[in-house]
């Protein structure tokens, strides 16, 4: 199957990469979109979530740690000068 794949992605030109690659990149894709680990599961047809954790984990903490952010700009900060200090005065 990968020496079939490899001569069909050469004849039309594209840059190489392996089958494998294709599935990094789908989990990827699944993750970017939106998705979870279970969602990467269901789409790459694993038995089991410990597996694509096992496989994809890196790639997903990746990811993780940009919704954190955005998670945490989401939070209301108080004012300055809001506090029980401002009110001593």
């Amino acid at each position: 199957m990968s020496k079939a794949f490899l001569r069909i992605s050469e004849a039309a030109g594209l840059p190489p990469i392996n089958l494998r690659d294709l599935r990094h990149g789908a989990a990827a894709l699944v993750k970017a979109g939106g998705g979870d680990s279970h969602d990467a599961k269901v789409k790459l047809r694993h038995s089991t979530i410990v597996l694509t954790s096992d496989t994809y984990m890196e790639l997903f903490e990746e990811y993780e740690d940009g919704l954190t952010e955005s998670a945490a700009a989401v939070v209301p900060r108080a004012r300055k000068g809001a506090g029980p200090a401002a009110g001593a005065a």
